[in-house]
């Protein structure tokens, strides 16, 4: 846990509160190495809903490992507005 995680933490809940102009940096922040700071984005994107799916489907693609991993998270939690990107992660394991 570096010494900036939990400013991340909190600014990422204050981004999940502006909505869809947060997506990106929240989209971003899946990647970083703190657990809690991937997993709050992660959880803000869910709250966010319909204007994340679009990222978040692309985030499944992304070459790294724990962005793909905490897209698929929030997506999980969106249910059915995220259908689309369901199909997509049901072809990628394939």
């Amino acid at each position: 846990k570096d010494r900036f995680s939990d400013a991340r933490i909190y600014a990422a809940g204050a981004l999940a509160m502006i909505g869809s102009r947060a997506v990106p940096a929240l989209i971003e922040a899946l990647k970083y190495e703190d657990y809690y700071v991937r997993v709050t984005s992660s959880d803000c994107l869910a709250k966010i809903g319909v204007p994340a799916v679009s990222a978040l489907m692309e985030a499944l693609r992304s070459s790294y490992r724990n962005k793909r991993i905490y897209a698929a998270r929030a997506l999980s939690k969106m249910g059915s507005v995220a259908y689309p990107a369901a199909l997509r992660l049901i072809k990628a394991l394939k």
